[in-house]
């Protein structure tokens, strides 16, 4: 089960910073280089294309490099892991002969998630802190997808948690997961799911994204087919984001992907026709149009994709790529926040003449914003510290 809209999704970067991450097991005394204000990563593994998929609190960034034949929805592409840091680009190595693996997460920690698609199994690797040229296979027994981890481990936890879905093929469907991060060598605790509710739901759910609460975010399949996005917290359990909504708005909120620690949940669903980007707040119990920005793009279809401690919201405006509005092809980027509204990434950074922001996945709570860019012919992963009024 991927959640890629051209790149996957996006989760905020949280404030627990811990030293000696940068670089492939090193560490150093020197202070570390000031960062531009906006990088471009050239692909590895001899790759033409780049995303960035996640951007931590210290800066260090995650993505995927792949092929610019095989747009990342709806074709089925081959996709290597990268890594870039203070010292640079580094393709992450698999744990066995690979074509196919999407990295999914950074935590501030220094731990990279990442998902193997190649077939005929799927499997998960999991890259530790001053660890990152040895992978670890997450040992699970079933199949699972996993999407996001938290940035320091829960109450009574050593080590962070990953979330994601897991299922045993067809004859049972997908369910939110959380699995508890076991110690090198150790054996991993036996995950927690989180069904469906009773009635109304026919299965086939993942946890997309997770917040320092361990609140957790995505969807879940209703009877009819459709995506209902979906929340859960350890004190109000699963909710259906779209009981918060009253029916006279017109809401169908289809997926939730992103969360952060003020329960603030950002996605995508249907506003009438059209595909818009939402804020729903689970304090409140409201839900908010981001809005759109103006022609041509008035009418795009929307999605949000990560928001940060400060209510920053990062997202793509593009085309939809299948008939559930699930998949965008990327058209441009997008920033929304309470006093600016929603408005074009590219006017708060400085990509070079000829570049354009046309996704955006993460926002890390420094207002550091990664996804990839195109000058028409090639994509190319950035990061970008937003100049904000």
């Amino acid at each position: 089960m991927r959640r890629m809209a051209g790149a996957n999704r996006g989760r905020t970067a949280r404030g627990w910073i811990i030293a000696a991450l940068l670089g492939l097991g090193c560490s150093s005394s020197a202070p570390a280089p000031v960062r531009p204000a906006f990088e471009l990563f050239e692909p590895t593994n001899g790759e033409d294309c780049s995303a960035a998929i996640e951007v931590n609190a210290s800066g260090v960034v995650v993505g995927n490099s792949d092929s610019c034949l095989d747009t990342p929805w709806p074709n089925e592409h081959q996709a290597y892991p990268f890594v870039a840091d203070s010292a640079g680009v580094h393709p992450l190595p698999a744990g066995v002969a690979a074509s196919s693996i999407f990295t999914e997460a950074i935590n501030d920690a220094g731990y990279i998630l990442a998902n193997d698609e190649t077939g005929p199994e799927y499997m998960q690797w999991l890259y530790r802190p001053g660890h990152w040229d040895t992978p670890e296979q997450v040992p699970l027994a079933f199949g699972c997808d996993l999407y996001a981890l938290t940035d320091r481990p829960l109450p009574g936890q050593q080590l962070p948690v990953m979330v994601g879905c897991a299922g045993d093929g067809v004859t049972h469907p997908w369910e939110w997961v959380q699995v508890q991060m076991a110690a090198p060598g150790g054996a991993t605790t036996p995950p927690s799911f989180v069904p469906p509710p009773a009635t109304g739901y026919a299965g086939d759910g993942g946890a997309l994204a997770v917040n320092d609460l361990g609140d957790m975010a995505g969807f879940y399949t209703l009877t009819s087919g459709q995506r209902s996005a979906m929340a859960w917290t350890r004190e109000g359990g699963l909710v259906d984001l779209n009981t918060l909504a009253a029916a006279s708005d017109g809401w169908a909120l289809r997926m939730a992907l992103g969360i952060n620690d003020q329960r603030q949940v950002v996605g995508f669903g249907l506003h009438g026709a059209d595909v818009r980007a939402f804020r729903a707040d689970l304090k409140s119990g409201t839900v908010i149009d981001l809005g759109a920005l103006p022609a041509p793009l008035d009418h795009a279809a929307y999605q949000a994709w990560a928001i940060n401690a400060h209510g920053h919201i990062v997202g793509t405006a593009g085309r939809p790529a299948d008939t559930g509005n699930y998949h965008l092809l990327a058209d441009r980027a997008f920033f929304f926040s309470d006093a600016t509204g929603l408005v074009d990434l590219n006017t708060l950074a400085t990509p070079p003449a000829g570049w354009t922001l046309v996704n955006a996945q993460d926002i890390n709570d420094a207002d550091e914003v990664v996804g990839f860019a195109t000058d028409g012919n090639v994509r190319r992963a950035y990061r970008a510290r937003l100049k904000l009024p």
